[in-house]
């Protein structure tokens, strides 16, 4: 069942060089599709407010002096109590009520199908991302290669090896850089920027990293250990992007190969397994402890092993978006009731993301492709 969480807010003002600038005490904004946010690290709350003055329309301030910039306002968008935090408006806008988009999933999925997907090749595609630079990033599993594709047209903007002998399974965005997982059962962190390496997480416990995701604005990253059936939790060390240790583990216990990761807030999230099927939900049963209790959400099982349970989305109505590769995208509602499904001929989907107006952005490791498919809606 998907968790929905509802707070009571009240926006303050205050004048910053006669700007009367409303702010949100002890809470985050969090985008929900798209990423048009910047992390910048070492800054206070007013230092960050004069850059957000000029060229952004909000900004989360931590209590770690970073901070968290954003261009516009996310179309949806979730708003996440975080203690000692704070979330300005600095245009003096607050954003319009974060509602479903597309409610009328028939109509949806009649205009995705209806669209003329835009093709890029891509040998042995594997994860996607949405970075920094308002780029769509894929990996290439072997060899390893990191693509960068301009969002719009999926204009190629650069193709960088990976200078690494190993596959690559898994890739996630964080504060200016890209962490891919390895069959070396390594994480390799590059710059995003300048595309070079500048880290490599190590750890015994860490075997066949299949999804990365970060919680608590990065202080804790999360492992799908597909090869020995646990969630692994590391925690960051210093504002050295890929500085983390690991900390404790939880096993997952209902199914085995743990695959894909969707963040929900710090302490619930989803996980997918590959074989079973299934979506697993993880609940945190304190927000300072290392103890998560897992339930099954959704049960694919009768689908078939060969299908592959790869990834999973949440989109802002609350349907999960389950990505099963052979057997192409089920649609659940928020009690995991089947509701619809998308695919297409020839194509084996492997991961997903859905942005603003439901633009989709898929690879497909049949074909050896990336995909954008817009069913041109507004929301």
């Amino acid at each position: 069942m998907l968790r929905i969480e509802l707070f009571v807010i009240l926006a303050v003002v205050i004048s910053v060089n006669s700007f009367n600038i409303p702010f949100i005490e002890d809470v985050t904004l969090i985008a929900v599709s798209t990423s048009n946010s910047s992390i910048v690290n070492n800054l206070t709350c007013e230092e960050c407010l004069c850059k957000a003055l000029i060229y952004y329309s909000a900004l989360n301030c931590f209590s770690n002096s970073t901070c968290q910039l954003f261009s516009t306002i996310p179309l949806t968008y979730r708003i996440q109590s975080t203690p000692g935090a704070r979330l300005y408006f600095s245009q003096q806008t607050l954003p319009n009520v974060n509602q479903c988009c597309m409610p009328d999933l028939d109509f949806l999925l009649s205009k995705l199908r209806n669209a003329t997907p835009i093709y890029v090749s891509i040998p042995n595609p594997r994860c996607l991302a949405l970075d920094n630079h308002g780029y769509v990033v894929a990996i290439e599993r072997s060899p390893a290669y990191i693509d960068r594709f301009n969002a719009t047209n999926l204009t190629l903007i650069s193709r960088t090896s990976i200078p690494i002998s190993a596959q690559i399974w898994s890739l996630a965005f964080n504060n200016n850089a890209y962490y891919i997982g390895t069959d070396s059962n390594t994480i390799v962190v590059v710059d995003s920027n300048n595309l070079t390496m500048i880290n490599t997480i190590t750890s015994i416990y860490i075997n066949n990293p299949r999804d990365i995701m970060f919680l608590d604005n990065g202080q804790t990253m999360v492992i799908a250990s597909f090869g020995n059936n646990a969630l692994l939790f590391f925690k960051q060390l210093d504002s050295t992007p890929g500085n983390y240790s690991y900390a404790y583990q939880k096993a997952v216990t209902h199914y085995p190969n743990p695959h894909g990761l969707w963040y929900v807030n710090d302490t619930f999230f989803y996980a997918t397994v590959w074989y079973n099927n299934a979506v697993l939900s993880y609940t945190a049963n304190s927000s300072d402890s290392t103890s998560w209790t897992e339930t099954v959400t959704i049960n694919a099982e009768s689908i078939g092993s060969t299908a592959g349970g790869s990834h999973v989305i949440i989109d802002e109505c609350g349907r999960s978006w389950f990505v099963l590769e052979q057997n192409g995208i089920e649609i659940y509602d928020t009690v995991g009731n089947l509701i619809g499904n998308f695919s297409l001929k020839t194509s084996y989907f492997f991961h997903l993301l859905i942005t603003d107006n439901y633009v989709l952005y898929l690879t497909d490791t049949l074909t050896g492709h990336a995909m954008k498919i817009d069913p041109n809606i507004k929301c």
